[in-house]
């Protein structure tokens, strides 16, 4: 893979999910149940946290910084649970919004990225034999893809599933 690939593959999975968001009302979003009492807004916005906290490793680690985020952090649930309770009133038009400015901006700094730095394991010593770009995988293309898997579950058990 390359950039050119890995932001395909971003941009890809973006609009997988984003067919599937089309076809739900805002109320339908809204609605605990997803996963636990998350709604399809709630996981939007997990998402979104998440590769924000992405984005800023990305920023830090291009200027050479070793990267002081919560993605190195191992505590997930507790992480997760302070987000969900933060972002219980968020809106529905913000967190989709931010889901859309946030794929732009990783893109955007995927490509700024230089090919060697971002495919190489271990240029990063923080990152041990994993890649940035490794990195980004996990938290844009694999992360997502679970939540996919979530959100078909759920449309397939509602019976909101088309297409």
């Amino acid at each position: 893979m390359d950039k050119e690939a890995l932001v395909k593959a971003i941009q890809a999975r973006r609009e997988e999910i984003g067919g599937i968001l089309e076809q739900l009302s805002d109320e339908q979003m809204c609605q605990p149940g997803l996963v636990d009492a998350w709604s399809v807004k709630d996981v939007i916005t997990h998402l979104n946290m998440w590769e924000a906290e992405l984005i800023q490793t990305l920023h830090q680690a291009s200027h050479g910084a070793e990267p002081k985020t919560l993605v190195f952090n191992e505590n997930f649930d507790e992480i997760n649970q302070v987000w969900f309770d933060t972002n219980q009133n968020r809106e529905l038009e913000r967190a989709l919004n931010d889901f859309d400015g946030i794929e732009r901006q990783i893109c955007r700094m995927v490509e700024e990225y230089d090919q060697q730095a971002l495919f190489t394991p271990g240029h990063y010593l923080w990152l041990g034999n994993q890649s940035l770009a490794g990195l980004v995988e996990d938290i844009c293309l694999h992360h997502e893809a679970h939540h996919l898997n979530d959100l078909r579950v759920w449309l397939g058990k509602a019976g909101l599933l088309q297409g």
